[in-house]
């Protein structure tokens, strides 16, 4: 009997996806430098996606009734294969990229588990292909979100330039494939397209620009904070979640990873009960080290009460938060 592909890959095909995805997830852990890679990978699915819907519309308008050999029933369904093991790979390997610059509770957590949830969704291809492949304007959005995941560690890395300026480029080159995805799928003319692709990109940009604050600062990763009462050798000394009342100084002491020779603007901002206390503090974090670039702020004789100190860039994109309080006299 004939192995029937199909049958096979409805059956199996999601657990396989599953299983690949959370092993190289697991195990084949790629840097930001691999980024330019993945937004090549993404980009060569989104082609083959968008070439073997025109091409299985062509087939359709041709009206051959003639009964397909078996390569031509085989290759569309290898080809949407491809197109999604393509997506999946790429959205798998920004998932841990993305949840390690996360600060966990808060609201930048909120695009990895996005990014999680599309991943997931990919690895079952048949529902995948039915509410993506096959509907330009959703595969345009799904596309310049992956993208826009995929683009913003890779200018880091290659270009060395801030965050705010790689959020900005990411942003444009996302809302582009966005805007291109929708305007084929209308059939518009010229005079028509031209408003709405204008339109899509301006909307696609505002919401990714606008994202940016509750954004995670890939590449930056914090990989250590906490308060305490010194600084010793650039190490934090009596580490502690409370202080007594009258403590001379109490320090918020970060470690943070960065690519190696890139520079990116800081600033430290400490509340007191919710209300912010004092001005921001101007600092600069430099990658490469890997212990991670130790830097802290203090605060003299804090007063009682519940303290939190947020380390964010320039583009408002919290990188790490260490909490204690000063218990009451």
């Amino acid at each position: 009997m004939a192995f029937d592909y199909e049958r096979f890959n409805r059956r199996y095909g999601p657990w396989i996806s599953l299983g690949l995805g959370v092993t190289t997830v697991v195990f084949v852990r790629r840097g930001a430098g691999y980024a330019p890679v993945a937004a090549a990978f993404l980009i060569v699915g989104w082609v083959l996606a968008l070439a073997l819907r025109r091409w299985l519309d062509a087939s359709k308008k041709a009206g051959d009734q003639a009964q397909p050999g078996r390569i031509r029933r085989l290759l569309p369904a290898a080809a949407a294969t491809a197109s999604v093991g393509l997506y999946q790979n790429v959205l798998f390997y920004l998932v841990p990229i993305w949840a390690a610059s996360a600060t966990w509770p808060t609201v930048n957590v909120v695009f990895p588990v996005l990014l999680a949830a599309m991943a997931l969704f990919s690895c079952f291809e048949y529902p995948y292909r039915a509410y993506v492949l096959d509907r330009p304007p959703v595969l345009g959005v799904f596309s310049a979100v992956t993208l826009f995941a995929a683009l913003v560690p890779a200018f880091t890395v290659l270009l060395d330039v801030p965050l705010r300026m790689a959020l900005a480029g990411a942003a444009v080159v996302a809302g582009l494939a966005s805007a291109a995805g929708v305007v084929p799928a209308r059939r518009l003319g010229w005079r028509k397209g031209l408003p709405v692709f204008l339109g899509a990109l301006g909307l696609s940009l505002g919401i990714l620009v606008s994202s940016g604050p509750y954004l995670p600062p890939v590449p930056v990763v914090c990989v250590g904070h906490d308060a305490g009462t010194a600084i010793a050798q650039r190490e934090l000394v009596g580490r502690a979640g409370s202080f007594p009342t009258g403590t001379r100084r109490v320090y918020a002491w970060f470690s943070v990873a960065a690519p190696a020779r890139w520079r990116q603007p800081v600033q430290f901002h400490w509340f007191h009960d919710g209300v912010s206390s004092g001005n921001p503090i101007d600092h600069e974090v430099t990658g490469g080290r890997e212990t991670g670039f130790r830097t802290w702020t203090w605060r003299n004789a804090p007063a009682a009460g519940n303290w939190r100190v947020d380390l964010v860039t320039d583009s408002d994109q919290l990188v790490g938060r260490v909490r204690f309080r000063v218990e009451e006299p």
